[in-house]
């Protein structure tokens, strides 16, 4: 499976574990205010993407996750417009189990090939709220042949719920990759339900 390595080889480097929190980053008291009110919501994110501060994505996904009926549509185009894509790593990395939720989060709302690895990663943890934001997001990014590796490198995680996850989403994909690598898992997986579904995959 030379081509599952492909993924986890541009893998970054993890933050430590155990790394006590830090405080999320706080706006000025007036930006603070608008994001208290949803429907000042977009007053708020324009005085932050103005400010090119990347910091001020973590304040705007509480915003964007928090109570409120208002449209999170500005919310999310000023997390993109400061970055959001490239910090959701940064939060991963931190190793902050704090930054990290808010960080897979991310790669859940704005999907991108560059989050596979740490997805990936994710599904590692033994962490069960991370891993199950790691599934989610994972499940939303675009299905291309590198979204196919990872979901077979998932497969490897010591979790039988990752594990059952990634043949869920591997299910009706056809390619060569995606058999060999079913095949090749189901000779050492040890989970019957995971052995059921890799053998429905494969029409056995």
């Amino acid at each position: 499976m030379g081509a599952t390595r492909s993924v986890l080889a541009n893998a970054p480097i993890a933050g430590k574990r155990g790394v006590a929190s830090t405080p999320l980053y706080e706006p000025p008291p007036e930006v603070a205010a608008l994001l208290a009110d949803p429907e000042r919501w977009c007053e708020g994110a324009s005085r932050l993407s103005e400010a090119h501060d990347p910091r001020g994505i973590e304040a705007l996904m509480i915003a964007y996750d928090g109570r409120g009926e208002a449209s999170r549509i500005c919310l999310l185009d000023a997390i993109d417009a400061l970055g959001g894509q490239e910090y959701a790593g940064t939060l991963y990395d931190s190793g902050e189990p704090m930054r990290r939720k808010m960080g897979l989060r991310l790669m859940e709302l704005l999907p991108g090939e560059s989050h596979l690895s740490r997805l990936v990663d994710a599904c590692n943890l033994a962490d069960a709220d991370l891993r199950t934001i790691a599934l989610r997001s994972y499940r939303t990014q675009r299905r291309t042949s590198g979204w196919e590796v990872a979901g077979l490198e998932i497969l490897r995680s010591p979790h039988a719920d990752a594990r059952r996850a990634a043949v869920e989403g591997l299910t009706g994909r056809s390619s060569q990759v995606v058999r060999e690598g079913l095949e090749a898992h189901l000779t050492q997986e040890t989970d019957t339900i995971v052995r059921s579904a890799i053998e429905v995959v494969l029409g056995r």
